[in-house]
């Protein structure tokens, strides 16, 4: 959908007071933050503590900062709008949960069956350093099915059980996989189509700018995740 430029007081909505507007975003990072600070600082058996833990759990969290979001609805709405809005995200997370457990799922799998050593084995036979493993997975996932979330689960997911074989820490993996996740976005990416409709940029211009600054975005991140691995910073 292209930008039209018209802001909420011009088609005759009340906009929500600053502080009203930036609740349901910060509420959720404040708890999650605050709980892993007080878990680090307080007695485990104290009752703030005990309080965190509950309302900083990210279900809690975020679900309190969609409560205070639905508070910014106006009047006009309310009632099939706003039934229009849950049913939209849920559409959208529906495929971040599923996207999420089964790459869980995938994990645990590898982990019982022979192709995790297969894997690693043949990974060494090419002589290539065991980082881009998980790099070259989340490119894959990320140019077949245009998501990055995609791209860097199953990256995750496939590399998590070949960890101690490869030589790899988790730090190294989420970092080599994230970079091929982020690299190279095109027609099928959401992200593309965002980008391109928001400045009306034409296709064959986004194809070389957009494209090019992902796959140079992604080339640079994973040379230093590189050189961060070969010295053990990582």
């Amino acid at each position: 959908m292209e930008f039209v430029g018209q802001s909420f007081a011009d088609r005759g909505l009340t906009l929500p007071t600053s502080a009203r507007a930036f609740i349901p975003l910060l509420l959720p990072l404040v708890l999650i933050a605050g709980q892993s600070v007080l878990a680090l600082t307080l007695p485990a058996g104290h009752i703030v503590n005990t309080a965190m833990q509950f309302l900083g759990w990210p279900v809690v969290a975020l679900a309190l900062g969609v409560l205070f979001a639905f508070r910014n609805a106006t009047k006009e709405q309310s009632g099939d709008r706003t039934s229009t809005w849950v049913e939209n995200a849920l559409r959208v997370s529906a495929m971040m949960l599923m996207v999420t457990g089964l790459g869980g799922s995938l994990s645990q799998i590898l982990r019982q069956t022979p192709a995790v050593d297969m894997i690693a084995q043949g990974m060494a036979t090419t002589g290539l350093p065991s980082i881009f493993l998980p790099f070259v997975i989340g490119v894959v996932g990320n140019m077949i099915t245009g998501s990055a979330t995609v791209g860097v689960i199953t990256a995750a997911s496939i590399t998590a059980p070949m960890m101690p074989t490869l030589g790899l820490s988790p730090e190294a993996t989420m970092l080599a996989g994230s970079c091929g996740s982020v690299i190279i976005k095109y027609v099928n990416s959401s992200y593309f189509w965002v980008c391109t409709s928001l400045t009306r940029m034409p296709l064959r211009s986004a194809l070389i700018s957009i494209g090019g600054v992902t796959f140079v975005n992604g080339i640079s991140a994973m040379a230093i995740t590189f050189v961060l691995w070969s010295l053990g910073v990582i």
